[in-house]
Protein backbone atom coordinates (compact mmCIF):
# COMPACT_ATOMS: atom_id res chain seq x y z
CA UNK A 1 0.00 0.00 0.00
CA UNK A 2 1.28 3.27 -1.14
CA UNK A 3 0.23 7.01 -1.29
CA UNK A 4 -0.66 7.63 -4.80
CA UNK A 5 -2.38 11.28 -3.90
CA UNK A 6 -4.43 13.75 -2.00
CA UNK A 7 -7.18 16.21 -2.40
CA UNK A 8 -7.58 19.23 0.37
CA UNK A 9 -10.36 20.78 0.61
CA UNK A 10 -9.87 23.34 3.45
CA UNK A 11 -6.65 22.94 5.36
CA UNK A 12 -4.26 25.57 6.39
CA UNK A 13 -3.43 28.07 3.26
CA UNK A 14 -4.50 25.00 1.13
CA UNK A 15 -7.84 24.86 -0.52
CA UNK A 16 -9.31 22.76 -3.57
CA UNK A 17 -5.58 21.44 -3.76
CA UNK A 18 -5.32 17.98 -5.65
CA UNK A 19 -2.44 16.08 -6.28
CA UNK A 20 -2.84 12.59 -7.87
CA UNK A 21 -0.48 9.82 -9.35
CA UNK A 22 2.98 10.55 -7.24
CA UNK A 23 5.41 8.11 -8.54
CA UNK A 24 6.88 5.10 -7.10
CA UNK A 25 9.93 5.75 -4.87
CA UNK A 26 11.15 8.75 -3.19
CA UNK A 27 9.16 11.96 -3.56
CA UNK A 28 10.78 15.07 -2.70
CA UNK A 29 8.66 18.59 -1.66
CA UNK A 30 10.86 21.42 -1.85
CA UNK A 31 9.31 24.92 -1.08
CA UNK A 32 10.44 28.05 1.33
CA UNK A 33 9.06 28.94 5.23
CA UNK A 34 5.30 28.51 5.40
CA UNK A 35 5.13 27.11 1.88
CA UNK A 36 2.54 24.44 3.77
CA UNK A 37 5.40 21.66 3.51
CA UNK A 38 4.43 21.11 7.44
CA UNK A 39 0.95 21.75 7.06
CA UNK A 40 0.34 18.50 4.29
CA UNK A 41 2.83 16.40 6.36
CA UNK A 42 0.51 17.09 9.43
CA UNK A 43 -2.96 16.40 6.72
CA UNK A 44 -1.83 13.60 5.46
CA UNK A 45 -1.41 12.15 9.17
CA UNK A 46 -4.51 13.50 10.08
CA UNK A 47 -6.52 11.93 7.53
CA UNK A 48 -5.08 8.61 8.25
CA UNK A 49 -5.36 8.56 12.24
CA UNK A 50 -7.71 11.61 13.28
CA UNK A 51 -7.80 15.58 12.83
CA UNK A 52 -6.79 17.25 16.64
CA UNK A 53 -10.06 18.04 18.08
CA UNK A 54 -8.86 21.46 19.96
CA UNK A 55 -5.85 22.89 21.06
CA UNK A 56 -2.75 21.44 23.01
CA UNK A 57 -3.47 17.99 20.98
CA UNK A 58 -1.55 19.81 18.27
CA UNK A 59 -1.66 22.17 15.27
CA UNK A 60 -5.62 22.50 14.44
CA UNK A 61 -4.86 24.48 10.89
CA UNK A 62 -8.27 25.77 10.07
CA UNK A 63 -8.89 26.29 6.55
CA UNK A 64 -7.51 30.11 6.00
CA UNK A 65 -8.98 30.67 2.17
CA UNK A 66 -12.40 28.34 2.60
CA UNK A 67 -13.88 24.86 1.97
CA UNK A 68 -14.21 22.03 4.08
CA UNK A 69 -11.98 21.10 6.98
CA UNK A 70 -10.51 17.96 5.74
CA UNK A 71 -10.22 16.22 2.62
CA UNK A 72 -8.82 12.87 1.12
CA UNK A 73 -6.15 10.44 0.53
CA UNK A 74 -5.58 7.94 -2.80
CA UNK A 75 -4.16 5.12 -1.95
CA UNK A 76 -2.86 2.52 -3.91
CA UNK A 77 -2.94 -1.60 -3.19
CA UNK A 78 -0.14 -4.21 -4.92
CA UNK A 79 -2.11 -5.01 -7.44
CA UNK A 80 -2.87 -1.46 -8.44
CA UNK A 81 -6.23 -0.64 -7.42
CA UNK A 82 -7.18 2.18 -5.58
CA UNK A 83 -8.28 2.65 -2.07
CA UNK A 84 -9.85 6.29 -1.03
CA UNK A 85 -9.86 7.43 2.59
CA UNK A 86 -11.52 10.79 3.30
CA UNK A 87 -12.23 12.50 6.72
CA UNK A 88 -13.09 15.87 7.90
CA UNK A 89 -12.96 17.70 11.24
CA UNK A 90 -15.65 19.06 13.52
CA UNK A 91 -17.98 17.05 16.25
CA UNK A 92 -18.61 14.73 13.41
CA UNK A 93 -15.15 13.54 12.55
CA UNK A 94 -16.20 11.96 9.20
CA UNK A 95 -14.50 9.49 8.22
CA UNK A 96 -15.21 7.80 5.03
CA UNK A 97 -13.20 4.66 3.26
CA UNK A 98 -13.95 3.56 -0.02
CA UNK A 99 -12.58 0.08 -1.24
CA UNK A 100 -11.31 -0.71 -4.87
CA UNK A 101 -14.94 -2.61 -5.68
CA UNK A 102 -16.63 0.90 -4.74
CA UNK A 103 -17.89 -0.86 -1.20
CA UNK A 104 -17.89 1.05 2.27
CA UNK A 105 -14.84 0.73 3.98
CA UNK A 106 -14.40 0.47 8.37
CA UNK A 107 -11.51 1.46 10.28
CA UNK A 108 -10.50 -2.05 10.96
CA UNK A 109 -9.56 -1.85 6.95
CA UNK A 110 -7.91 1.51 6.92
CA UNK A 111 -5.41 -0.25 10.04
CA UNK A 112 -4.86 -3.06 7.71
CA UNK A 113 -4.11 -0.79 4.71
CA UNK A 114 -1.34 1.03 7.02
CA UNK A 115 0.40 -1.97 8.25
CA UNK A 116 -1.37 -1.75 12.00
CA UNK A 117 0.80 1.17 12.19
CA UNK A 118 -0.29 3.86 15.29
CA UNK A 119 -0.32 7.70 15.58
CA UNK A 120 2.24 7.60 17.43
CA UNK A 121 4.73 5.13 15.65
CA UNK A 122 4.21 6.65 12.24
CA UNK A 123 4.84 10.09 13.77
CA UNK A 124 7.86 8.66 15.10
CA UNK A 125 9.46 6.85 12.23
CA UNK A 126 7.39 7.99 8.74
CA UNK A 127 6.52 11.43 9.75
CA UNK A 128 8.71 12.97 12.00
CA UNK A 129 9.18 17.04 11.33
CA UNK A 130 12.02 19.65 12.18
CA UNK A 131 10.77 19.40 16.09
CA UNK A 132 11.09 15.93 16.29
CA UNK A 133 15.02 16.37 14.31
CA UNK A 134 15.79 18.71 16.88
CA UNK A 135 14.89 16.39 19.86
CA UNK A 136 17.61 13.68 18.33
CA UNK A 137 20.47 15.86 18.55
CA UNK A 138 20.51 14.87 22.09
CA UNK A 139 20.69 11.73 21.38
CA UNK A 140 23.80 9.60 20.42
CA UNK A 141 23.67 7.02 17.79
CA UNK A 142 22.80 4.16 20.03
CA UNK A 143 20.06 5.95 21.42
CA UNK A 144 18.49 6.75 18.32
CA UNK A 145 18.68 3.18 17.41
CA UNK A 146 17.04 2.61 20.68
CA UNK A 147 14.18 4.67 19.25
CA UNK A 148 13.57 3.52 16.18
CA UNK A 149 13.43 0.03 17.62
CA UNK A 150 11.63 0.82 20.47
CA UNK A 151 8.76 2.63 18.34
CA UNK A 152 9.33 -0.54 16.15
CA UNK A 153 7.68 -2.87 19.30
CA UNK A 154 5.56 -0.08 21.25
CA UNK A 155 4.82 2.16 18.49
CA UNK A 156 5.20 4.94 20.78
CA UNK A 157 8.92 5.95 20.66
CA UNK A 158 9.50 4.81 24.16
CA UNK A 159 13.33 3.63 25.18
CA UNK A 160 12.74 -0.43 25.14
CA UNK A 161 15.30 -0.17 27.85
CA UNK A 162 12.40 1.76 30.23
CA UNK A 163 9.99 -1.58 29.07
CA UNK A 164 12.70 -4.03 29.85
CA UNK A 165 13.34 -2.18 33.52
CA UNK A 166 9.59 -1.77 34.40
CA UNK A 167 9.37 -5.44 33.15
CA UNK A 168 12.47 -6.29 35.63
CA UNK A 169 10.66 -4.59 38.83
CA UNK A 170 7.53 -6.42 37.85
CA UNK A 171 8.85 -9.60 38.06
CA UNK A 172 10.66 -8.68 41.22
CA UNK A 173 7.52 -7.68 42.80
CA UNK A 174 5.42 -10.99 41.95
CA UNK A 175 8.73 -13.41 43.36
CA UNK A 176 8.47 -11.27 46.63
CA UNK A 177 7.65 -13.78 49.43
CA UNK A 178 4.26 -11.91 49.83
CA UNK A 179 3.18 -12.22 46.22
CA UNK A 180 3.84 -16.31 46.15
CA UNK A 181 0.22 -16.64 47.34
CA UNK A 182 -1.28 -14.10 44.40
CA UNK A 183 0.84 -16.43 42.18
CA UNK A 184 -0.70 -19.81 43.32
CA UNK A 185 -3.97 -17.77 43.25
CA UNK A 186 -3.37 -17.01 39.53
CA UNK A 187 -2.39 -20.41 38.66
CA UNK A 188 -5.43 -22.24 40.98
CA UNK A 189 -7.35 -19.54 38.72
CA UNK A 190 -5.80 -20.66 35.31
CA UNK A 191 -6.47 -24.59 36.05
CA UNK A 192 -9.90 -24.02 36.91
CA UNK A 193 -9.96 -21.79 33.65
CA UNK A 194 -8.25 -24.80 31.86
CA UNK A 195 -10.84 -27.17 33.41
CA UNK A 196 -13.92 -24.90 32.16
CA UNK A 197 -12.50 -24.50 29.16
CA UNK A 198 -12.10 -28.87 28.46
CA UNK A 199 -15.46 -29.18 30.02
CA UNK A 200 -17.51 -26.90 27.21
CA UNK A 201 -15.08 -28.45 24.95
CA UNK A 202 -16.51 -31.41 25.26
CA UNK A 203 -19.99 -30.39 25.16
CA UNK A 204 -19.34 -28.57 22.30
CA UNK A 205 -18.22 -31.61 20.92
CA UNK A 206 -21.82 -33.35 21.40
CA UNK A 207 -23.68 -30.76 19.74
CA UNK A 208 -23.81 -32.38 16.49
CA UNK A 209 -25.37 -35.20 18.57
CA UNK A 210 -28.43 -33.28 20.17
CA UNK A 211 -28.56 -31.45 16.58
CA UNK A 212 -29.54 -34.50 15.28
CA UNK A 213 -31.92 -35.67 18.27
CA UNK A 214 -33.22 -32.08 17.90
CA UNK A 215 -34.47 -32.69 14.44
CA UNK A 216 -35.25 -36.17 14.57
CA UNK A 217 -37.76 -35.03 17.62
CA UNK A 218 -38.94 -32.20 15.15
CA UNK A 219 -40.05 -34.43 12.29
CA UNK A 220 -41.64 -37.32 14.95
CA UNK A 221 -43.17 -34.36 16.42
CA UNK A 222 -44.88 -33.27 13.34
CA UNK A 223 -46.07 -36.84 12.57
CA UNK A 224 -47.89 -37.13 15.45
CA UNK A 225 -49.81 -33.70 15.15
CA UNK A 226 -50.40 -34.65 11.71
CA UNK A 227 -51.98 -38.59 13.33
CA UNK A 228 -54.07 -36.02 15.59
CA UNK A 229 -55.35 -34.20 12.98
CA UNK A 230 -56.57 -37.51 11.14
CA UNK A 231 -58.12 -38.85 14.48
CA UNK A 232 -59.87 -35.68 15.15
CA UNK A 233 -61.30 -35.83 12.12
CA UNK A 234 -62.89 -39.48 12.31
CA UNK A 235 -63.99 -38.73 15.93
CA UNK A 236 -66.06 -35.62 14.50
CA UNK A 237 -67.29 -38.04 12.03
CA UNK A 238 -68.42 -40.84 14.52
CA UNK A 239 -69.83 -38.26 16.46
CA UNK A 240 -72.30 -36.96 13.35
CA UNK A 241 -73.46 -40.39 12.73
CA UNK A 242 -74.28 -41.16 16.97
CA UNK A 243 -76.15 -37.53 16.65
CA UNK A 244 -78.27 -38.40 13.23
CA UNK A 245 -79.03 -42.27 14.73
CA UNK A 246 -82.14 -40.79 16.02
CA UNK A 247 -83.24 -39.46 13.32
CA UNK A 248 -82.04 -42.54 11.18
CA UNK A 249 -84.01 -44.75 13.20
CA UNK A 250 -87.54 -42.84 13.14
CA UNK A 251 -86.99 -43.08 9.35
CA UNK A 252 -86.78 -46.38 9.20
CA UNK A 253 -89.60 -46.63 11.53
CA UNK A 254 -92.04 -44.58 9.49
CA UNK A 255 -90.66 -46.42 6.31
CA UNK A 256 -91.55 -49.41 7.76
CA UNK A 257 -94.92 -48.51 8.84
CA UNK A 258 -95.48 -47.28 5.32
CA UNK A 259 -94.61 -50.85 4.18
CA UNK A 260 -97.26 -52.04 6.14
CA UNK A 261 -100.37 -49.81 4.72
CA UNK A 262 -102.21 -51.01 2.02
CA UNK A 263 -101.53 -48.78 -1.70
CA UNK A 264 -104.12 -46.46 -2.34
CA UNK A 265 -105.50 -47.11 -5.67
CA UNK A 266 -107.14 -43.49 -6.17
CA UNK A 267 -105.98 -40.32 -3.94
CA UNK A 268 -108.51 -37.73 -3.86
CA UNK A 269 -108.56 -34.51 -5.67
CA UNK A 270 -109.04 -32.64 -3.09
CA UNK A 271 -106.72 -34.68 -0.57
CA UNK A 272 -104.38 -31.58 0.07
CA UNK A 273 -107.44 -29.15 1.14
CA UNK A 274 -108.88 -32.15 3.20
CA UNK A 275 -105.32 -32.88 4.97
CA UNK A 276 -104.98 -29.14 5.75
CA UNK A 277 -109.02 -28.72 7.44
CA UNK A 278 -107.85 -32.20 9.25
CA UNK A 279 -104.51 -30.39 10.81
CA UNK A 280 -106.10 -27.75 11.52
CA UNK A 281 -109.17 -29.36 13.84
CA UNK A 282 -106.05 -30.74 15.27
CA UNK A 283 -104.54 -27.73 16.38
CA UNK A 284 -108.03 -26.29 17.59
CA UNK A 285 -108.40 -29.93 19.64
CA UNK A 286 -105.59 -28.96 21.01
CA UNK A 287 -105.68 -25.51 21.71
CA UNK A 288 -109.63 -26.61 23.13
CA UNK A 289 -108.11 -29.32 25.45
CA UNK A 290 -104.92 -26.91 26.66
CA UNK A 291 -107.61 -24.55 27.63
CA UNK A 292 -109.86 -27.13 29.12
CA UNK A 293 -106.70 -27.91 31.04
CA UNK A 294 -105.61 -24.41 32.23
CA UNK A 295 -109.09 -24.01 33.42
CA UNK A 296 -109.37 -27.10 35.16
CA UNK A 297 -106.35 -26.30 37.23
CA UNK A 298 -107.78 -22.86 37.76
CA UNK A 299 -111.00 -24.55 39.80
CA UNK A 300 -108.06 -27.05 41.22
CA UNK A 301 -106.58 -24.58 42.95
CA UNK A 302 -109.58 -22.28 43.92
CA UNK A 303 -110.91 -25.39 45.68
CA UNK A 304 -108.02 -25.26 47.46
CA UNK A 305 -108.07 -21.57 48.72
CA UNK A 306 -111.71 -21.85 49.77
CA UNK A 307 -110.56 -25.20 51.61
CA UNK A 308 -108.01 -23.68 53.14
CA UNK A 309 -110.13 -20.70 54.49
CA UNK A 310 -112.99 -23.35 56.34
Amino acid sequence: MRLSGWYIDGYGIFHDYEMRDLRDGLTIFLGPNEAGKSTLLNFVSGVLFGFPQRRGQGPLYPPLHGGRHGGRLFLECPDGEAVVVARETGDRKMLRITLPGGEEGTEDDLRRFVGYVDAALYRTIFAFDLHDLHSFETLKAEGIRDRIFSAGIAGAGASARQVIEALKERQAALLRPRARALITELLDAVIETQEKAAAARAAASEYPVLAAREDAAAVEIAGLAKAREEAEEMRRGAQALVDLWPLWRERAEAEAELDRLEPVEHFPDDAAARMAAVRAEVRSAVERREKLVAERSAKEARVRELESRR
